[in-house]
C-alpha cells in the first residue's frame, strides 16, 4: 500500500510555481540562509550586520498573522454572541469575504493555520475549529475555481455549522472522559438545531443552510441526522474539511494526528472522493505548519511550499541533537542543499516553542 508521501506525489507531482516576490532558493550548487526577508550569504561584506530582530519591520506574512489573530477574536464573538452581530447574515458574509481575501493574499499562511494548532486554543475550540475549517473550505473552492457566490456560501456555512453547540465543543475539547448521553444527543441534533437557529437569525440563503444541515451526511447513508444518500456539493465539501481539521487538531485526551497520516486516512475514505483528492492536492506532501525531520537531525517547521514538493522552506527549531534553538532560523531544503527533509515527525515541545509571528519572521 502507498504511504502518504507516495499518495500526494501521485496526485500532485508538481506544486504551482511561487508567486512573484517570493523568496527562491539559490541556484544549484549554492546555499544561503535568510534573516528576515534578506538573504545572507558569503557575498555580504565581512563587517555587514543584520538589523536587530526587534528593530526589523514585520514581514508581509507577519502582518497577515496579526490580521488572522484579530479575526480569531472577532470569530469568538461572532459565534459566541450572534445577537450582537445582527443583521447576522450580512455580518457573516462580510467576515467571510475578509477571510477569502486574506487567504488569496497569503495561501501559505492559510494552510499553516489549518495544519498547525496550539493547545492554548482548546478553550475556544468551538469557534476556532469552525474558522480553521472555513479556511480549508476556501482553499478547496479556490483550487477548484468555484464561482465567487459558491465560495462565499461555503465559507459562511463552515463558520456557522456548529453554532448551536460551540460551547459544548470547547467543553469536549478539554474533556478527558467519554461522551455523556446528553452530549451525544446534542451532537446528533446540532445540524438541524443550527439550521433552525440560523433561520431565526435571518439567514435565508438556501445553499448555506443546506450545507449546514448536511455537513454530517455521507453518500453511503451512514451519516446523520437524516441518513441521506445524496449530499450537495457544498455539504460534502464541508463534511470532508470538517473531518480533516478535526483529525489534525489536538484534544486534552489525545494529540493531533500527523498531517501525512490525516491525508492518508482521507485518501482511504471512499466517501471523501473528489473533495478528499482536492485537499490532498492543495496541501501537498509537507504542508506549511507540519513538523519535519531533516537529514542533519534537526527538527523544523514547514513555512512554505516550493515548486519541488519534497523541498519546502522551513524554520529550524532545534540543533542536530534536537536541543531547542533560542530562535527559529529560516532555511531552504532540497537535494542540492545541505539539508533535506527525510520525513514528518512530532515533538510537541518544539512545535509549541515559537508563535506563528516568530516563525514567519525567521
Amino acid at each position: 500500500s502507498m504511504d502518504a508521501v507516495e499518495i500526494a506525489m501521485t496526485i500532485v507531482p508538481v506544486e504551482p510555481p511561487l508567486d512573484d516576490g517570493k523568496r527562491r532558493p539559490p541556484a544549484e550548487g549554492g546555499e544561503a540562509n535568510w534573516c528576515g526577508s534578506a538573504l545572507v550569504s558569503d557575498d555580504l561584506p565581512q563587517n555587514a550586520q543584520m538589523p536587530d530582530a526587534q528593530e526589523r519591520q514585520p514581514t508581509p506574512s507577519q502582518q497577515h498573522v496579526l490580521r488572522w489573530e484579530a479575526l480569531d477574536e472577532r470569530m469568538i464573538s461572532l459565534i459566541g454572541y450572534p445577537l450582537a452581530h445582527v443583521p447576522y447574515m450580512e455580518s457573516v458574509r462580510a467576515f467571510s469575504q475578509e477571510m477569502i481575501d486574506l487567504v488569496r493574499q497569503d495561501p501559505e499562511l492559510a494552510v499553516f493555520r489549518v495544519v498547525r494548532h496550539y493547545k492554548v486554543q482548546l478553550e475556544q475550540y468551538g469557534a476556532l475549529h469552525s474558522l480553521q475549517t472555513a479556511v480549508l473550505c476556501i482553499l478547496i473552492a479556490l483550487r477548484r475555481d468555484w464561482p465567487a457566490t459558491q465560495r462565499l456560501q461555503l465559507c459562511c456555512a463552515a463558520l456557522t455549522m456548529n453554532l448551536s453547540i460551540a460551547e459544548l465543543q470547547s467543553e469536549l475539547a478539554l474533556q478527558e472522559t467519554p461522551l455523556r448521553d446528553d452530549q451525544r444527543q446534542s451532537i446528533q441534533e446540532h445540524p438541524a438545531n443550527t439550521t433552525k437557529l440560523l433561520r431565526d437569525l435571518g439567514v435565508d440563503d438556501k445553499a448555506w443552510l443546506q450545507a449546514v444541515m448536511e455537513h454530517h451526511e455521507q453518500s453511503d447513508g451512514k451519516g446523520y441526522p437524516l441518513g441521506l444518500r445524496e449530499v450537495s456539493l457544498l455539504g460534502d465539501a464541508l463534511r470532508t474539511a470538517d473531518v480533516f481539521v478535526a483529525k489534525v487538531s489536538p484534544r486534552a485526551s489525545r494529540s493531533a494526528v500527523l498531517t501525512p497520516q490525516a491525508v492518508e486516512q482521507i485518501f482511504k475514505q471512499r466517501s471523501a472522493g473528489y473533495i478528499g483528492a482536492t485537499i490532498i492536492r492543495e496541501l501537498g506532501v509537507y504542508p506549511p505548519g507540519s513538523l519535519v525531520k531533516l537529514s542533519t537531525g534537526e527538527v523544523a517547521m514547514v513555512l512554505r511550499r516550493t515548486a519541488e514538493p519534497t523541498a519546502p522552506e522551513v524554520a529550524l527549531l532545534s540543533d542536530p541533537l534536537e536541543a531547542p534553538r533560542d530562535a527559529p532560523l529560516g532555511c531552504f531544503t532540497g537535494d542540492h542543499m545541505s539539508r533535506r527533509v527525510v520525513g514528518a515527525c512530532w515533538n510537541e515541545a518544539l512545535a509549541a516553542r515559537f508563535s506563528a509571528y516568530e516563525l514567519f519572521g525567521a
